[in-house]
């Protein structure tokens, strides 16, 4: 039971948690967007365009305060640079989302159903990008310096 504790107590791992749970909020707020906006008239697709950009800026600001708030810089230029940054690599996981959304909704599947299935691969898209670039971690002291011999 401690080894299984300690692996599941890996940095990694924790933050991909709070990024779950972060997402999972965001997830909501989409879900619940879409199907307002969708019900009210609009078409699905724009419904989902709206819900999308709402959920990532909800994401962005969670994710900043919780899931890698060891890693932010806390100036004004830096938060504008990392929602810039944030919002690139989501879009990337958006158009997936959405690709998801309006193939399957055409194939029949209820859009709500659509929309959940098109945010697991946008999920694990996001976190690992983010990761990386996002909130990368500080190049440590000495790092990438030559050796003096």
């Amino acid at each position: 039971m401690r080894h299984l504790r300690r692996l599941v107590a890996q940095p990694g791992i924790v933050r991909f948690g709070r990024f779950c749970l972060v997402g999972g909020s965001g997830a909501t707020l989409n879900m619940l967007l879409l199907w307002i906006l969708t019900e009210a008239g609009m078409h699905y697709f724009y419904s989902g365009l709206v819900a999308t950009a709402a959920a990532t800026t909800w994401n962005y600001t969670l994710n900043d305060l919780v899931t890698w708030r060891d890693r932010r810089r806390r100036s004004v230029r830096s938060w504008l640079q990392r929602y810039a940054q944030y919002w690139a690599v989501t879009a990337v996981g958006s158009a997936l989302q959405l690709m998801v959304l309006v193939l399957l909704t055409r194939a029949g599947v209820p859009y709500l159903v659509s929309n959940v299935a098109g945010i697991g691969p946008a999920t694990l898209w996001n976190f690992h990008a983010n990761e990386r670039w996002t909130w990368k971690p500080a190049a440590h002291a000495g790092q990438g310096e030559i050796p003096r011999g």
